[in-house]
């Protein structure tokens, strides 16, 4: 019996991958992003803190936090530590936005919701 080919490995971007891609769509919009990660928490350094403080081009809220997880699998998505948890909450209680992308493709599906970017329907 002949063996069933195997199904090729989908690839899954790297963290850093995901963080350059978020990075340079929201830059090729006009927000203005600033990078607030970094491999290890040095000590004395807050940990929890997300990757990104992204600033609006036109419209509120000014700003909000963006932090960038990977896919593990397909359908598997890496989650958030106690330390990103309990900041996110502290932001939520504060009225600051925070959001957590996993792809490219899920903050352009969320620029769209929002209205910052309108499709074009052909």
């Amino acid at each position: 019996m002949p063996k069933k080919p195997k199904k090729p490995k989908l690839y899954l971007p790297k963290e850093k991958e995901v963080e350059k891609g978020c990075i340079n769509l929201l830059k090729s919009l006009g927000f203005g992003v600033y990078k607030t990660s970094q491999p290890r928490v040095p000590i004395g350094m807050t940990s929890g803190l997300p990757d990104l403080l992204v600033f609006n081009p036109t419209s509120k809220p000014a700003f909000w936090f963006l932090e960038v997880k990977r896919m593990v699998t397909e359908k598997r998505k890496t989650k958030l530590r106690a330390s990103q948890v309990a900041f996110k909450k502290l932001c939520e209680e504060s009225g600051v936005p925070y959001r957590v992308f996993h792809s490219t493709e899920e903050l352009w599906d969320w620029l769209v919701e929002e209205g910052f970017i309108r499709e074009s329907r052909s």
